[in-house]
Parts: C-alpha cells; sequence; structure tokens
C-alpha cells in the first residue's frame, strides 16, 4: 500500500525544513507522495519537484491561501494549481504584500512595549518566504523576550492579543475562483478548526471540491462526519499532516498519511 501526505510546509512560509528536506523525510517516512503547501506562496515547488525525482517521491504543486467568513478565519488548499500561472501570482504577491504590511504593524506594537525587532531582521530570518507569525515568535524568542515561540503566541501575537494584527480579508469564494482559475482543486483545509459545521455547505454552494477530512486534531466522530458529507456531495476526501517540519509539539512528516487511491481520485477531477 502506498501512502501520501497532502499538507506540508516548508521554509518558503512557516515551516522549518526546506522542500529538500521535506522530500528526504518523506521517502525515510515511506511515503510515495507529498504535496507542498505553503502559505500565500508557491516558490518551494520547484526544488521539491527536482529532488522529488531524484527519490522517486511525487510531489503535487499546492498552497494554502488565508481568507475570512463572517470574520473569522478559513484556510483553502489548492491542488494541482499551475504555480507559473500570471493571474495565479499576482493574486499570491498581493496577499504576500499583505502579510508584509501586517507584520510591519504587528512589529510597531512590539516595539511599543519595548520588544524591539526591526523589518531587516525579520526579513533576513525569513529570507525568500511568506513572512508569517511564526517568524515573528521565533526572533522574540530568541531575543529572550519570551521563553519559547508558544509564548509568544499566548501573550503577544495570538488572535486577540494586545500585538496581533488581522489579516487582509479575502473571501473563501475568491480564493475558490483563484484556485480554479490556475487549473487547481479547492479543498477546504482542517474544517475542525472552525465548528460551523453549516459552513461547509456554503463552501460547497461556492465551489470547494474536497475536504480535508484527516488530520491531526480531527476527532473520530469529525472524520466520520467529513467522510459523509463528501460523499453525499460528490467531494474529494483528503488528508494530511500540516507538517511544518521540526518544531516542537508540532505533526511531523507522514504522522497523518492516506491511501494513494486519494491522489488517483484527484487525478480523475482536474479541471
Amino acid at each position: 500500500m502506498q501512502y501520501c501526505d497532502l499538507h506540508i510546509h516548508t521554509t518558503f512560509s512557516d515551516g522549518t525544513l526546506g522542500p529538500d528536506e521535506v522530500v528526504k523525510r518523506a521517502k525515510e517516512q515511506g511515503l510515495s507522495t507529498i504535496a507542498i503547501t505553503d502559505h500565500d506562496s508557491v516558490d518551494g515547488i520547484d526544488i521539491a519537484l527536482e529532488i522529488g525525482r531524484d527519490f522517486g517521491i511525487t510531489v503535487i504543486p499546492g498552497v494554502e491561501l488565508s481568507c475570512k467568513k463572517q470574520g473569522k478565519s478559513v484556510h483553502m488548499l489548492g491542488y494541482f494549481v499551475n504555480y507559473k500561472d500570471n493571474k495565479f501570482l499576482d493574486f499570491l504577491e498581493n496577499m504576500q504584500v499583505s502579510r508584509v504590511g501586517r507584520a510591519k504593524r504587528m512589529l510597531e506594537k512590539l516595539n511599543d512595549l519595548g520588544m524591539r525587532i526591526t523589518m531587516e531582521e525579520l526579513k533576513e530570518r525569513v529570507g525568500s518566504g511568506a513572512i508569517c507569525r511564526p517568524h515573528i515568535a521565533t526572533l522574540l524568542a530568541e531575543k529572550g523576550f519570551v521563553n519559547n515561540s508558544q509564548e509568544a503566541f499566548n501573550r503577544y501575537i495570538g488572535d486577540r492579543k494586545p500585538c496581533y494584527v488581522a489579516k487582509a480579508s479575502v473571501t473563501p469564494s475568491e480564493c475558490i475562483e483563484v484556485i480554479k482559475s490556475a487549473g487547481g482543486i479547492p479543498v477546504i483545509a482542517h474544517p475542525g478548526n472552525f465548528v460551523q459545521k453549516e459552513w461547509i455547505y456554503d463552501l460547497i454552494k461556492d465551489g470547494i471540491m474536497g475536504i480535508e477530512t484527516f488530520y491531526p486534531t480531527h476527532r473520530d466522530s469529525q472524520i466520520d462526519e467529513f467522510k459523509e458529507i463528501a460523499q453525499k456531495n460528490g467531494l474529494l476526501i483528503t488528508g494530511g499532516s500540516d507538517s511544518h517540519g521540526e518544531l516542537e509539539g508540532h505533526p511531523k512528516i507522514g504522522e497523518v498519511k492516506i491511501p494513494y487511491a486519494s491522489v488517483e481520485n484527484f487525478l480523475k477531477r482536474r479541471v
């Protein structure tokens, strides 16, 4: 039986492993297929594809987009996207510009509290990837302002904390449209994280093609529920670890995996 992990982040967003290291770890875990799904970035895909060929690992080009529904965060996975498509790249560039602006405002709030981090330091930490809150959390820990990254979230930059700044508002339907326009398959990510089951039906009307059913924090009852919704509505059933590399307390590559048959179903549904 061949297995896949269809939700993995690299250093091109908020992961700790480069795309080449991700592929090597996947090989060590006995996976046949992985998806690179960085936040608002596809810059790590070419590297992963190249190393994947060397290691006999199939790499699915993917992305994870953030959007808002009734003021709450919803994440959308896009699989088999044409990551060279100009319209798609323009959308990602706008998202990353928004991330930079958000980061600047968060640093200003932190600086006002005496925790000085410069934008130059943050960009050096991030490199060529998308700026994410974990990068700020890591710097706060390295500078001794907090004991660890989790404390940074708990005290300062987590949702509704003193230095939190909300992301730019993009709707789920906009994310679905841009994924499909790039030839991709939109899948709602970790639906168990936003509770409102009726939202899934709204997203079905908006055009999602799958539900991330198998996920580290999903309870058995949620998995059964999402499988039933997917089967009744002709949606793909996917899953993955949402691995961010070697972060303490976070899932590792292959910790959640699904049979290769799921990828075969993807291939039948590509737009």
